[in-house]
């Protein structure tokens, strides 16, 4: 079992210079920067039952321990790039390559199971793991090959271009019969129990390019390029039919890696990144857009429940928390050098210049400049009272009412102070470098000692 990822990490530190706030990223760690990462080019990631990490790259087949990566190549391997990470049932790992070689893992070795060259033509076929065989889809056919004896069984005819499997469900985009792609049709298959059930026949003047089916619990997405535009198809089991659904402005040109289903929402991982929608009313409603400068392939979250992203060209990051944003301030004159939290996911910078920035999730919502050119050197926010305490690194302090953003000033009161603790509702502890005092009311001219 690999050390918990948050063990690992380094801490983080920030420093925020500038004024206006330009993106929100979940904060992340790059794992070439904890580890030393095997490549940069990756395509699949995946978890086994002992947590450890699997990758899928460019140069091959890796294992992560939390610590360092292990390289698995088997003598017979005909190319170093390795696809499609899957589990049987047993949690053995299984990969493929564009060669229809498939491998698994077992006793920490790569074995070679069958050499599928002969039935997949150079092209990289996508294959599930059933109780029985590995099920090939090729631009022949599909075909099981039995996990006992290797015996190979042809379930039917026609070039399958993409597959994916939920449980027991497995839906196929399967050609015309005579294995040559049809302009006019393409049909969208379900299988369940070496059942085949034709779900919709796709006419058109246009050829389907790209077609890629996505399998979740209680539904199938199905995604094809139609003269360069992104189409998009569910297939919902309650209600057995296919709808279209509207591709979203922001998808339309995009190239679309993969997607995937996570805490109730699909996520579209592609060449700007990652976009979250919800599905509402037959509608992919965006809740946000992640990485947007990165080619995001796939993701992963652990038993730890961090995120692992890998991308095409830049490597594995990873976020342990996505609620844990990180911000990006254009450079100015101005040094942040004071922060503290507010409510409803609110915060407050203070600068080297006697400014007081109030954020929210959209960015700057509020701006308070206090007398003169003052340095803030420590924040405190009075949940209770809703004020806020400015602890200038001179003789000054003042105090901030934030039902109506008005400024007063406190004198030297809370002049360089180091902390503030709140006793109860009416008494704050203030401590500086020299002294310790207790207020009570402390945001009255009068508030005693």
């Amino acid at each position: 079992m690999y050390s918990t990822f948050r063990d690992i990490l380094i801490c983080i530190g920030f420093l925020f210079f500038g004024m206006l706030l330009c993106a929100q990223n979940p904060v992340i760690e790059q794992m070439e920067h904890v580890s030393k990462l095997p490549d940069v080019e990756f395509y699949d990631v995946t978890e086994d039952p002992q947590n450890y990490i699997w990758l899928a790259a460019d140069k091959g087949l890796y294992r992560y321990n939390g610590k360092s990566y292990k390289r698995f190549r088997h003598p017979k391997q005909k190319a170093n790039s390795l696809f499609q990470l899957k589990l049987d049932q047993e949690g053995r790992l299984w990969c493929s390559n564009i060669y229809g070689q498939l491998f698994y893992v077992e006793n920490d070795t790569l074995h070679l199971f069958y050499d599928a060259s002969k039935l997949v033509k150079g092209q990289l076929s996508p294959f599930e793991i059933t109780n029985t065989s590995i099920r090939l889809f090729t631009v022949d056919g599909i075909y099981d090959i039995i996990l006992k004896d290797k015996n190979i069984i042809k379930l039917f005819e026609g070039m399958s271009v993409s597959e994916s499997t939920h449980n027991d469900l497995s839906y196929v985009i399967k050609m015309n019969e005579n294995g040559r792609t049809s302009k006019e049709k393409q049909n969208w298959y379900q299988i369940t129990n070496g059942q085949i059930k034709l779900l919709k026949t796709f006419t058109s003047k246009y050829r389907m390019q790209s077609p890629k089916v996505y399998a979740f619990k209680n539904s199938a997405l199905l995604n094809f390029k139609e003269q360069g535009k992104n189409q998009l198809y569910i297939y919902k089991t309650e209600t057995d039919d296919v709808l279209k659904l509207k591709t979203p402005k922001s998808l339309e040109d995009l190239t679309i890696y993969n997607i995937t289903s996570l805490n109730n929402d699909y996520w579209f991982l592609t060449t700007s990144g990652v976009f979250i929608f919800q599905l509402k009313e037959q509608q992919l409603v965006l809740k946000e857009q992640l990485f947007s400068n990165e080619s995001v392939t796939d993701v992963l979250v652990d038993f730890n429940k961090n995120y692992w992203f890998t991308t095409l060209d830049n490597g594995v990051f990873v976020s342990s928390n996505l609620n844990v944003r990180q911000l990006n301030l254009e450079q100015a004159k101005d040094k942040i050098t004071a922060a503290c939290a507010l409510n409803n996911n609110q915060f407050l910078l203070g600068t080297n210049n006697g400014k007081l920035l109030f954020y929210n999730t959209n960015g700057v919502f509020k701006t308070l400049k206090l007398p003169g050119s003052k340095i803030i050197g420590n924040l405190f926010f009075d949940a209770s009272q809703n004020h806020v305490i400015v602890s200038i690194n001179a003789s000054e302090s003042y105090s901030v009412d934030l039902n109506l953003f008005t400024i007063k000033d406190q004198k030297n009161k809370y002049s360089v102070a180091k902390t503030f603790t709140k006793i109860n509702d009416e008494n704050l502890f203030y401590g500086s470098y020299k002294e310790a005092i207790i207020y009570n009311k402390p945001y009255i001219s009068d508030s005693t000692r």
